[in-house]
């Protein structure tokens, strides 16, 4: 996977337009899976965070979001044996969510 590009500019995604009523609860869902994976961090439950970070890396792609699956594929190498990446890579992963612009075609 190509490495994902952390400025904070604008990130146009292409998403087919009969994935457009599933896409907001989506990324919501991904949002919380931030904040759940920083609990897990938190309680170094580094298991539970790998799990998450496994479900996130398939289905970022199906969605029309590769840069997820490559965020989610970091998360759970990571927490594997670099536990460190860990909180960087999820802030990559709040900017990501937070610039992302999605055009349905």
């Amino acid at each position: 996977m190509n490495q994902p590009n952390p400025s904070p500019e604008k990130i146009p995604v292409l998403i087919p337009k009969e994935l457009s009523p599933l896409i907001p609860g989506y990324l919501d869902d991904r949002r919380q899976d931030v904040e759940r994976m920083r609990a897990f961090l938190e309680q170094n439950d580094f298991a539970t965070l790998k799990n998450l970070a496994h479900m996130i890396k398939g289905s970022g792609a199906s969605y029309g979001f590769e840069e997820l699956s490559y965020l989610g594929e970091v998360l759970e190498t990571a927490a594997d044996n670099e536990p460190e990446k860990i909180k960087p890579t999820l802030e990559r992963m709040v900017r990501y969510l937070d610039n992302v612009e999605i055009e349905y075609v």
